[in-house]
């Protein structure tokens, strides 16, 4: 499938160079993408077929997938999948495994009105404990805490257009890696350096930032999920307090 995403990515770059328009259609069932496959080859035009969540769910993400494989081969035509308005980073996830060249993630889709620790229980997190106005976090992987973060900050924003206010600040920094987890009056709490650097990391964040460190970003599902999105993260070097060396943290857009 890696040929075929390079594929997709060069036929974008030539449209911007050459400056023409690649057609999108929706694929409702067989017989409309055996149309579009068949107008493709007459006009000898690319495309990109679309499904979204309902199409998904009523023939299947690899049926999709194959059904376009198909007709792509038989009519020698450049068509690519893009899986539209993904309802949350879970699909979209399952949409970059079956081999769907293109993601659209579309938030606003999803629960609106879910709190913080609804969001980070939805991503396989936890919440350890509230300081004041802080709340810390842990999740199984990093790409499932990127996850939440980018969820919290569209709530976040669409909280404060609901409430003309947009003064609402939300930080985030995150950072992987091994740390003591101890049990204090029947909770669970962590403590170490992980924990310093990740506490460290979200004071580097302004309004509306997500800061990770290396660790974060190196992650493959990180990767991909960013990938996903068209979030490029924006790399600097910074000294971190208590921290000896220098440490290489990305900005998520």
């Amino acid at each position: 499938m890696t040929a075929n995403i390079d594929a997709a990515r060069a036929l974008y770059a030539r449209t911007l160079e050459e400056q023409f328009a690649l057609g999108a259609f929706n694929m409702d069932n067989q017989e409309t993408l055996l149309a579009i496959a068949r107008a493709a080859a007459h006009k000898k035009a690319p495309v990109l077929v679309e499904v979204s969540s309902d199409e998904v769910q009523m023939i299947g993400l690899q049926n999709v997938r194959g059904l376009v494989d198909n007709y792509r081969h038989e009519y020698g035509i450049e068509m690519y999948l893009n899986l539209d308005h993904s309802p949350s980073v879970e699909a979209a996830k399952a949409g970059i495994d079956a081999g769907f060249e293109f993601i659209h993630i579309d938030f606003s889709q999803a629960k609106r009105d879910a709190t913080e620790e609804e969001i980070i229980a939805a991503e396989r997190g936890a919440v350890v404990k509230t300081i004041g106005d802080a709340v810390m976090a842990t999740f199984e992987t990093p790409d499932r805490a990127i996850a939440a973060a980018i969820r919290m900050r569209e709530a976040m924003s669409e909280l404060g257009a609901q409430r003309q206010q947009q003064g609402l600040l939300l930080k985030m920094g995150i950072h992987e890696g091994s740390c003591l987890a101890v049990t204090l009056n029947g909770q669970q709490d962590y403590f170490g350096q992980t924990v310093n650097i990740a506490s460290r990391v979200q004071g580097l964040a302004a309004s509306r930032s997500i800061v990770v460190t290396e660790q974060v970003v190196e992650n493959a599902e990180t990767r991909s999920l960013l990938e996903a999105g068209g979030l490029v993260p924006t790399r600097r070097s910074v000294a971190l307090s208590g921290i000896a060396e220098r440490v290489s943290v990305y900005e998520i857009p």
